[in-house]
């Protein structure tokens, strides 16, 4: 607190801070809060994000974040609007998890312009865009929409559900714990330029090309189901490693299945499972305990020849009893942690699985626990029947 004395009085105050923020889209919440307690929350994402800075965490209560707008720069003609704007060291994350936590985009209305049959104009909204330091963790990333005109590199066309800053090669911009589903961009339905960890990227749109983006890094995230133009996924530049990559499609439904992997050599390529040929170009790189049914023209290191059938994966990617992706991983490649695409234990065994979702043991051995018969023979003195009951003598060892 603070005092200040004059020749009319004294005036006492005191200088309230905060480093945590709070949101909500229900009750009382309002962007004329303070925000700065759970009682009085903002109404808005960016009105929440508009008072943090950098070293700030926003907790995001449930709800559908379908409200509000903002721009990396005031330059309408080069940014995007989303519906928010993650700003440099702020992190954003939902208190209750992605199934429960979402941010909706907006498809464009023809007010704005020009609208292709997929939603996408100059007045759309995607969901995020993140800058280099900021973190966006457990919140569906829906209906995000960008305009369908554009060059390969500006921020207009780019990213429907997430976009990061553009950093030259590498992601500098972290999603974690997120589902991206249903947005549409003229490259990158999911994203563009960030950094997925522990995410799940399904039913994405690229009207262009690369339904899952440029200059992306995946790191135990799953992604299937996603189309685009040439039906290609894109691993362009980033590392990739624990990640699971199902059927990919083109625009009209048909199945395609190569995913396009573009090196400069020196990133990370392990422990991933992919459905589709992995087709390198620049320069070659080596994958490193993969799974690859689709083949690849990547040099291989501990990669051995597998159908899809074969790797016995269940629903969600999960990894059955008897895969060659259990315990067959290497441990030190940078998978991200404790948890795996689906919250679940990361390592078991004390060795990591391949790809995105580790196999949990406990259900089946507790199976077969259950099928097991103990016998009990020639054990005389130590066995003791007594009213129709057998147990063990006190003092008995077996």
């Amino acid at each position: 607190s603070y005092t200040v004395s004059s020749g009319e009085g004294t005036l006492e105050f005191e200088v309230l801070m905060s480093t945590d923020w709070y949101v909500d889209d229900l009750g009382t919440a309002a962007d004329s809060n303070k925000g700065f307690t759970p009682e009085f929350p903002k109404g808005t994402l960016a009105g929440a994000m508009n008072v943090a800075t950098s070293g700030d965490t926003i907790h995001a209560f449930p709800g559908s974040y379908s409200v509000g707008t903002m721009r990396n720069s005031m330059n309408k003609d080069y940014y995007m609007q989303s519906r928010v704007v993650v700003k440099a060291g702020v992190t954003l994350e939902s208190t209750e998890g992605p199934e429960k936590t979402i941010i909706l985009g907006a498809k464009a209305t023809p007010e704005g312009g020009p609208v292709n049959d997929y939603g996408c104009g100059s007045n759309a909204v995607r969901c995020a865009y993140v800058t280099s330091t900021g973190k966006l963790r457990g919140f569906t990333l829906t209906g995000g929409r960008v305009n369908h005109i554009g060059g390969d590199y500006d921020d207009v066309s780019n990213g429907g559900g997430v976009r990061g800053d553009y950093g030259g090669t590498a992601p500098k911009a972290t999603v974690e714990d997120c589902i991206i589903s249903n947005n549409v961009a003229r490259i990158g339905g999911a994203g563009h330029w960030v950094r997925f960890v522990r995410c799940r990227l399904f039913d994405n749109y690229a009207v262009g090309r690369e339904a899952l983006g440029w200059y992306n890094a995946f790191i135990d995230t799953i992604a299937a189901s996603n189309h685009s133009a040439n039906g290609t996924a894109s691993f362009r530049y980033g590392e990739v490693i624990n990640s699971t990559f199902g059927q990919e499609f083109k625009l009209d439904d048909t199945t395609h299945s190569t995913a396009f992997y573009e090196s400069l050599g020196g990133q990370t390529f392990a422990n991933n499972i992919i459905k589709g040929y992995v087709n390198y170009s620049g320069t070659k790189h080596t994958a490193v305990n993969c799974l690859l049914p689709g083949g690849t023209n990547l040099n291989k290191q501990d990669c051995p020849t597998v159908t899809w059938d074969e790797l016995l994966l269940e629903d969600g990617f999960k990894p059955a009893k008897g895969s060659p992706a259990v315990d067959a991983g290497v441990t030190d490649r940078g998978f991200s942690g404790e948890t795996d695409a689906l919250g679940g234990q990361r390592v078991y065994n004390g060795k990591v699985d391949i790809g995105a979702v580790e196999y949990d043991w406990r259900g089946d051995y507790a199976k077969d626990i259950a099928k097991r018969e103990v016998v009990v023979s020639a054990a005389d003195p130590q066995v003791i029947e007594r009213e129709g009951k057998v147990t063990l003598d006190p003092g008995a060892t077996l």
